[in-house]
């Protein structure tokens, strides 16, 4: 088994929770999430959990973080060749893991922030297109240029 970070772990927590039916929606909802907790409660420090490299697209945003996530998940066998849906060794793997992020308040928060999605993730899809920073970057442009790097 390939060893998992915590961007590996948390990632699985929102497949664990949320429906999730297209990468589309899992990119624009994570990016949402965390912007939304990044601004709303004054982290001094990015957190390890957290993904930085979301990207303009037409349709919303991209990460290559969280696409090299979602494959991994595919080799291991943590997610169907298709769809979102973790698979029983999916589960099994988060059942095992999924304590370690337990006290990672960037975390708790960000699922707190994503279950306002839990009826229809695909809402993110059409919330990104009025998100202010989405409409003042350029496509192609990363969308976290404003936050400190680590």
């Amino acid at each position: 088994m390939r060893n998992y970070t915590v961007k590996h772990i948390f990632l699985l927590q929102l497949l664990i929770f949320l429906p999730i039916m297209s990468a589309r929606t899992l990119h624009n909802l994570l990016y949402l999430v965390q912007d939304h907790v990044l601004h709303s409660h004054q982290f001094k420090e990015l957190s390890p959990v957290g993904f930085y490299d979301f990207v303009r697209t037409s349709n919303g945003v991209w990460s290559k973080t969280v696409h090299s996530i979602v494959e991994d998940f595919r080799k291991d066998g943590l997610l169907p060749r298709k769809g979102f849906t973790l698979t029983p060794k999916g589960r099994e793997v988060y059942y095992h893991v999924g304590s370690i992020l337990n006290r990672q308040e960037f975390a708790e928060r960000c699922l707190d922030a994503a279950l306002r999605f839990s009826d229809d993730p695909a809402k993110a899809n059409a919330e990104i297109k009025n998100h202010l920073t989405y409409r003042r970057t350029k496509i192609g442009e990363n969308m976290m240029k404003g936050l400190p790097t680590h």
